[in-house]
């Protein structure tokens, strides 16, 4: 991802730092769009959080969901503020969100330092990490609960301390994020044998994959692949390759994006993998039978547009508010 050069100063780094999310917490969330009847037919939801999973690319965590019957779901927030990985420098510096960070963000501060800036690519990329994920989940409506996760609903934060905004400002202060299915953590044993073919097969390719976003129900060792966030969809880089004419001269578009997904191998990336942890821990070895990657071509099916409950990116910051009306 390219970001902005970023440095403190002495004084910035005396700045607060921003709360992070933590176990014990309650937010209260706006639904954007509800898939599921699992939750309530109300226009917000109040969840508690038991446990944060992981904060790498974008704050993951299981929560419990206020119902009269509470549900246990994971919330996947998309917030610029927090992420080891996402916030990271040209030099590979983490950069951890400070006040004076959030105050430039949202003067909408067009300075030469480049904080400003820097806090809107990040604001820019997990904004297109929620839209693409989202889309994935879309696109899969059939394998959700089979391979995937159930979607649950998409909804946003409105963060404690963000200013009041309203119309084009407000996707700038609040956090979009995605409720799914929690699948008890289990031990990777059964590999998901067909699963990320399947996903193939419907236009969209892993570009982070392995065992690590694979999680297997304990009592049920069904396998289940997550982390639909960094995926190329197919519709998506069809569009792109017309309008820069990026199609390789005698071939077309359907024969690179079957060399792309035969490539990036997908199956490969768990099983070898797997093959490999198997032999060193337990001193045997597998044999794995592959999809014909050849018939990726022939099984890809095109993918419809769905772009109800997605956000749209604007191509620039709108001009800071006029503080004095």
């Amino acid at each position: 991802m390219e970001v902005f050069s970023h440095s403190d100063t002495l004084e910035d780094a005396d700045s607060p730092l921003i709360p992070q999310y933590q176990a014990g917490d309650s937010l209260k969330l706006q639904i954007v769009n509800a898939d599921s009847h699992v939750l309530p037919c109300t226009n917000t939801i109040i969840v508690d959080i038991e446990n944060v999973i992981t904060a790498t690319m974008a704050p993951v965590m299981l929560v419990t969901i206020d119902t009269p019957r509470p549900t246990r779901a994971i919330l996947k927030l998309y917030d610029r503020r927090f992420g080891s990985s996402l916030r990271e420098d040209d030099r590979g510096k983490h950069v951890p969100c400070r006040l004076y960070l959030e105050t430039e963000f949202h003067s909408f501060n067009e300075g030469p330092d480049g904080q400003a800036k820097y806090e809107a690519a990040l604001w820019y990329h997990s904004q297109e990490y929620f839209n693409t994920e989202l889309k994935a989940y879309n696109h899969l409506k059939d394998l959700q609960g089979i391979i995937i996760p159930r979607l649950y609903a998409s909804v946003k934060l409105s963060p404690t301390g963000c200013p009041p905004t309203s119309g084009a400002h407000d996707i700038y202060c609040s956090v979009y994020s995605i409720i799914i299915e929690f699948i008890p953590r289990g031990t990777l044993w059964d590999l998901p044998k067909d699963g990320v073919y399947e996903i193939n097969k419907r236009g969209i390719v892993l570009e982070d994959s392995g065992p690590r976003n694979v999680m297997v129900h304990p009592s049920t060792r069904t396998p289940y692949i997550i982390d639909l966030a960094q995926c190329t969809i197919k519709d998506d880089v069809f569009k792109v390759w017309e309008e820069f004419d990026l199609v390789e001269e005698g071939s077309t578009l359907e024969r690179d994006w079957c060399e792309h997904a035969r490539s990036t191998d997908n199956p490969a990336s768990i099983d070898v993998v797997m093959r490999i942890m198997l032999e060193k821990t337990f001193g045997f070895t597998i044999d794995i039978e592959y999809p014909d990657c050849s018939k990726v071509l022939d099984d890809t099916k095109t993918v419809s547009e769905t772009t109800s409950s997605f956000v749209s990116l604007p191509t620039s910051f709108p001009d800071r508010p006029d503080e004095s009306v």
